[in-house]
């Protein structure tokens, strides 16, 4: 008898909302001005290892209030833990920078909030927290393509939260005219 069927299990939450237009407007008009104090690192210009951020949390205390209140939904709705220390940074992508895949060890909650995007923007990719085509003997990737990641185009005011250990990557921008900037951040087991 061919009964059988194959259950997709486990599935990896994430979270995407838009922010307010007004609060939007207001942080790219603060911290835009202040990308070229952002240093280049080999894959993007950045103030990950910055002791001084080119923007504090409180000048952008709306933006983080919201944020703040996305999370807490977030956590409530996954169980995830949302600690009470945050960790900022930005980046700002050029043509054919990128970010390969990484999650953030030691942190419950991670967010992406998109400070300005346009179409040239590489995607935010999350790969499948599946090992699966890791073991497999004939893996067809065209086939399972749906399975294996996950893309979030880049949009002004797009705030996307995830599970720190969901991996993830930004994709190379090709054109020229790229326009990326983001604010990341990591919400602390601690």
């Amino acid at each position: 008898m061919n009964n059988f069927k194959i259950h997709q299990l486990f599935p990896t939450p994430i979270y995407t909302t838009f922010i307010d237009n007004k609060i939007a407007d207001f942080a790219e008009n603060l911290i835009i001005p202040r990308i070229n104090q952002l240093k280049k690192e080999d894959y993007v210009s950045t103030d990950y290892h910055e002791k001084e951020k080119i923007v504090k949390a409180d000048e952008i205390s709306q933006l983080t209030k919201e944020i703040g209140k996305h999370l807490i939904k977030f956590s409530d709705k996954t169980g995830l833990y949302l600690g009470t220390k945050v960790k900022h940074w930005v980046q700002d992508y050029k043509i054919g920078e990128s970010h390969s895949q990484h999650s953030h060890p030691g942190s419950s909650i991670s967010g992406v909030y998109f400070i300005r995007a346009n179409e040239y923007a590489g995607e935010l990719q999350f790969l499948t927290p599946n090992p699966y085509t890791n073991f497999t003997k004939y893996f067809d990737e065209e086939k399972y393509d749906a399975d294996l990641y996950y893309d979030v185009k880049p949009q002004k005011g797009l705030l996307v939260l995830f599970p720190s250990y969901f991996y993830h990557q930004v994709l190379h921008s090709k054109n020229q005219n790229i326009i990326r900037t983001s604010l990341a951040f990591n919400v602390s087991l601690n």
